[in-house]
């Protein structure tokens, strides 16, 4: 004998509305609650609001990014600022390596924009 398993299991998935996520009804929901924030950045999820920061683009405006999100375009260390001059998320070492080729190739200094958020990414 088998599992006694409906032929329509797949009509009893959802859609939630808020986060786009699918789940199944037997899973009691989605999970994502109205308190959480969407992540504008590579993942795009639904996150605590402890779990996310608005990092300040400049002419580009504000952009919220969770922790796993905020990581130096360059190297996908932690970032501790955006760069408007290259238009990119910056740690400390890649920032001071682009600073000194600025400086070589007679290049003016970039302006960057802090991260008020200390992050540690693992």
């Amino acid at each position: 004998m088998g599992w006694n398993t409906p032929d329509d299991w797949s009509s009893y998935t959802y859609t939630c509305t808020r986060c786009g996520n699918s789940y199944h009804a037997s899973e009691g929901g989605c999970g994502c609650t109205e308190d959480m924030v969407r992540c504008e950045g590579h993942c795009n999820d639904y996150h605590d609001e402890a779990e996310v920061t608005v990092v300040d683009r400049g002419e580009e405006g504000p952009q919220t990014l969770c922790v796993g999100c905020l990581r130096c375009d360059s190297c996908r260390d932690a970032a501790v600022a955006y760069d408007t001059t290259s238009g990119i998320l910056t740690c400390a070492a890649c920032a001071n390596e682009a600073a000194k080729e600025d400086k070589k190739n007679g290049l003016p200094d970039s302006v960057l924009l802090p991260i008020n958020q200390e992050v540690t990414c693992g």
